[in-house]
């Protein structure tokens, strides 16, 4: 009997609908049938994908990226205390989910991930991971590197409930 995991968080991303499906990542065309075309294990079983982001390569030419293939881009997906990072290699056939490879597996966090954004707040050319967590603190990591660049933490350890 195949157990019955929820449907936590969903992305429509280009001609793709990507689901957190309990710790799952599932990759869905929907352009033809809508049909699942792919699903990847990203979290640890029984953590809950509460979110998934983008980052396109292409859009985003003046950052340094860990890779050099020109059709990828990075999806992080994050849930409770982790987040995982991927490089997606793809074409724009919309049967095609095309292949993942992990970059970076963040554990064990000391508290609940609210959100993660990619990108870059400072005034380098680098690939910028922040994450917020559940008590109003801030973190910024250098992804190529791995590296924590900066924390901001608020006086109030109120737990927030959005972010």
């Amino acid at each position: 009997e195949q157990a019955v995991l929820p449907v936590v968080c969903v992305e429509f991303y280009k001609n793709f609908l990507f689901a957190g499906i309990g710790s799952e990542l599932q990759i869905f065309d929907t352009i033809n049938k809508f049909e699942c075309l792919a699903k990847f294990p990203c979290l640890t079983p029984g953590t809950l994908i509460r979110g998934i982001r983008f980052l396109d390569k292409a859009e985003n030419k003046h950052l340094q990226f860990p890779f050099e293939q020109e059709n990828s881009e990075i999806v992080t997906v994050f849930g409770q205390k982790e987040i995982v990072s991927f490089r997606w290699d793809h074409s724009l056939d919309p049967s095609d989910p095309g292949t993942f490879c992990e970059l970076w597996k963040m554990e064990g966090s000391d508290d609940w991930i609210w959100d993660v954004m990619l990108g870059n707040v400072h005034s380098s050319d680098q690939v910028e991971l922040i994450r917020i967590t559940a008590h109003n603190v801030l973190d910024i990591w250098n992804f190529n590197e791995r590296t924590r660049m900066e924390t901001i933490a608020s006086p109030d350890n109120s737990i927030l409930y959005s972010a």
